[in-house]
């Protein structure tokens, strides 16, 4: 596990759920200790912007042309934050920023999405479509400013959210693509928000965990 910044000399453990998904093997996150419970929810993109994006073809904030394609690569989707199908699922390219919050500013990016419907995922478990990428976690502080990141794959992935999320400093967690540097997910403290939590289930897809690098995106 690659550190970006320093670490705080205080470990705080955690126990980190992952979502068992029955069409998959299932992810086991293995842990030194099991003493404490970081509470946190994961949220991709909206379902209201994913189908403006959609019908409109266009970018949101932008204006810019969305392009579509036959994915050649896995993603993954950052609505539904499953990896695609190569080769058999359409998807949409588009420009987008993350949400400015508390002071701190998002910056612009590619992204994709399908482009057949899909539902945006809402949980307090971390996608297990996501543990098989390489991923980049920044920890954002008041102040427009990234105090800590971490460079994670797979079974690590845990041990970094928790050592983040129980550090005062972070207000969120911004995940990225760890090769490509693109926007993927956010990560926030707490419970689900009331108002996201009657979804019903969330379909997924028979595909086994495969390593997944930026030349596949």
């Amino acid at each position: 596990m690659e550190t970006f910044r320093a670490r705080s000399d205080t470990e705080l453990p955690a126990r980190f759920p992952v979502a068992i998904d029955a069409d998959r093997d299932q992810v086991v996150i293995p842990f030194r200790e099991w003493t404490g419970v970081t509470v946190f929810h994961v949220l991709g993109l909206s379902d209201a912007l994913t189908r403006e994006v959609r019908q409109t073809r266009r970018s949101p904030d932008y204006g810019h042309p969305v392009v579509g394609e036959l994915a050649g690569g896995t993603g993954p989707c950052r609505s539904c934050l499953e990896p695609f199908r190569v080769g058999l699922e359409e998807r949409l390219l588009f420009t987008y920023r993350p949400a400015s919050r508390e002071g701190m500013l998002g910056a612009p990016g590619p992204v994709f999405i399908h482009t057949r419907e899909c539902r945006q995922y809402r949980g307090t478990a971390f996608p297990p479509g996501l543990l098989s990428f390489p991923l980049f976690i920044e920890a954002w502080a008041s102040g427009n400013r990234i105090h800590s990141a971490r460079r994670v794959t797979g079974a690590e992935t845990g041990e970094v959210l928790a050592e983040l999320l129980g550090d005062p400093r972070t207000a969120y967690l911004h995940v990225r693509h760890g090769e490509a540097g693109c926007h993927i997910a956010s990560v926030d403290r707490g419970p689900l928000p009331a108002a996201l939590r009657d979804y019903g289930p969330r379909k997924t897809k028979n595909t086994a965990p495969q390593r997944h690098r930026a030349a596949q995106r």
